[in-house]
């Protein structure tokens, strides 16, 4: 059986992204009855290995087959060829790419069930936590001294909820240098970019506008899209950034609201 899918040729040139062609051939298979319900698709490791592609194509091409109907995932067990497939396949021209249902699963739970390998000298781009010794604790001593010999207990304060008010005049004035101008009421210190994300969606948006996102994009950006109701158009990367063909097209369909 896996000679079968060894033998799926990708055109790296085409224009269709390549997980969109994998996707396909592999719909084709099912229609045709080549690939039967109920059997497991190779996973995700294993597949990449015998097309020579990224993982990613893999999780993109197994999420489109199941939002379209091909396929269904089993926690902890893999992806499997559905009972009843759809009547017909969706062409290229007519997809609305990629909605919500793209995300209801969790690539992190993928890497943590370990369908996708991190190698020992692989960078997980998965985890926002840095290497602990690409922090410069000696200079973060000698700051934090400093602070302290001046500040005392006025440094363990609660500070102004918009930030420590030299810190955002600082700001101001490297923007200044940037041609922009604003003052120190127009600049919120955040503690990371999951607040700042969470701040923007609350002032932004409403129940059912919809958000455009690269695909994959940060998950945590989608837990907090979703709490404010909005609707997810996922746009998938090929090598040189998103499709912009997808784009178009979503942007086209979405006849509400919509931020990118």
């Amino acid at each position: 059986m896996l000679e079968l899918f060894k033998s799926i040729k990708l055109d790296k040139d085409s224009s269709t992204p390549l997980y969109m062609q994998l996707s396909d051939k592999i719909a084709e298979m099912i229609e045709s009855g080549v690939l039967l319900a109920d059997l497991k698709l190779p996973s995700i490791r294993r597949m990449s290995s015998l097309l020579n592609v990224n993982s990613v194509t893999i999780v993109s091409c197994y999420k489109q087959l199941e939002a379209n109907g091909y396929v269904h995932s089993r926690p902890g067990s893999g992806t499997y060829v559905s009972a009843v497939v759809p009547s017909h396949r969706i062409n290229y021209s007519d997809r609305n790419i990629i909605l919500d249902e793209l995300y209801q699963i969790d690539d992190l739970d993928l890497i943590n069930n370990g369908h996708i390998k991190i190698n020992e000298n692989t960078i997980n781009f998965a985890s926002a936590t840095p290497e602990s010794n690409l922090f410069p604790v000696e200079n973060f001593k000698l700051v934090l001294n400093e602070v302290l010999d001046r500040d005392l207990g006025n440094a363990f304060d609660y500070q102004d909820s918009q930030g420590f008010y030299p810190l955002r005049s600082s700001v101001c004035c490297l923007l200044e240098k940037r041609d922009i101008t604003c003052s120190e009421e127009n600049v919120q210190i955040i503690s990371g970019a999951q607040q700042g994300i969470d701040i923007i969606a609350k002032a932004l948006l409403r129940q059912g506008d919809y958000v455009i996102t690269e695909s994959p994009t940060y998950t945590g950006a989608i837990a907090v899209f979703k709490s404010r109701g909005a609707e997810i158009a996922g746009v998938p990367l090929t090598g040189d950034g998103p499709d912009l063909n997808i784009l178009e097209y979503n942007l086209k369909s979405i006849n509400r609201s919509s931020f990118i």
